[in-house]
């Protein structure tokens, strides 16, 4: 699996490589886009590590799912749970998580989000 490496700025690279297998429904291949600020150096070390993540399987796939949107589908298909339970863990999330966190991407929380959040509930 190869990728590539264009100049973007003077201290800006833009990252191409196949993210895995083509797209079961389309065909089309799956191609990412990546920006990586520093050197030459410093982006051809990012194209290894992604190339390994996808050779590895442990790439994740960039998604603008939400905490909250992440939430209520868990909750939707949380069919281990007591319906009572359920209903505890809606209502907690509805209450004290979502109104803080919800709008926040899923990937773009950190543990920065998660401390402010507790010191807000404390």
């Amino acid at each position: 699996m190869a990728g590539s490496i264009i100049r973007r700025g003077p201290n800006s690279w833009r990252l191409k490589f196949e993210a895995g297998d083509r797209d079961p429904e389309t065909g089309k291949r799956q191609t990412r886009y990546v920006t990586v600020r520093g050197t030459k150096r410093d982006a051809q070390r990012e194209l290894t590590a992604f190339l390994a993540a996808v050779d590895n399987g442990t790439a994740v796939d960039p998604s603008r799912l939400t905490v909250a949107e992440h939430l209520r589908d868990w909750l939707r298909n949380a069919n281990h749970l007591a319906n009572k339970t359920r209903e505890r863990y809606s209502a907690l999330a509805e209450q004290q998580i979502i109104p803080h966190l919800g709008g926040i991407a899923l990937q773009k929380l950190r543990p920065a989000h998660i401390a402010d959040w507790h010191t807000t509930l404390l």
